[in-house]
C-alpha cells in the first residue's frame, strides 16, 4: 500500500485501496534535462574557495553582545547573525558564515 499523497521520486502516488489506482505503474519523472547545455569542465578543475576573513565590525559587535549575553557564547552562528542585527549591534544582518569566522577568531584570541 502506498500512502495517500505520499511523495515518492517525481510523482505523487495514491493508495491502491482507495480504488483510484488499479496498479502501481512505473515511476514517471516529468522534468527533462536541458539538451542544449553541455558540461564546460570537470570536477578535477574545481578549486576551493578562499578562506573567508572576518569583518572587524562583526568581531566588535560580537564582543559587545557577548558582554550582554555571556551564556550564549556557544549558540549557533545563525542565532548570532539575527541577534546582532535585531538588537542593533550591526546595521545589517551578517551571514552565518561570517559570524562563524568572527566567533572562531574570538575563540583563538582568548585561547
Amino acid at each position: 500500500m502506498v500512502l495517500l499523497g505520499a511523495r515518492l521520486g517525481c510523482r505523487v502516488l495514491v493508495s491502491q485501496q482507495s480504488g483510484l489506482l488499479d496498479e502501481v505503474g512505473p515511476l514517471r519523472c516529468y522534468s527533462r534535462p536541458d539538451k542544449e547545455r553541455e558540461a564546460d569542465g570537470t570536477i578535477a578543475e574545481l578549486t576551493p574557495l578562499p578562506s573567508p576573513s572576518s569583518a572587524p565590525e562583526i568581531v566588535e559587535a560580537l564582543v559587545a553582545a557577548l558582554l550582554h549575553w555571556p551564556d550564549h557564547q556557544d549558540d549557533y552562528p545563525s542565532w548570532w547573525a539575527s541577534t546582532l542585527h535585531v538588537e542593533g549591534y550591526l546595521p545589517y544582518k551578517p551571514t552565518p558564515e561570517a559570524v562563524e569566522v568572527a566567533l572562531d577568531e574570538l575563540r583563538e584570541a582568548t585561547a
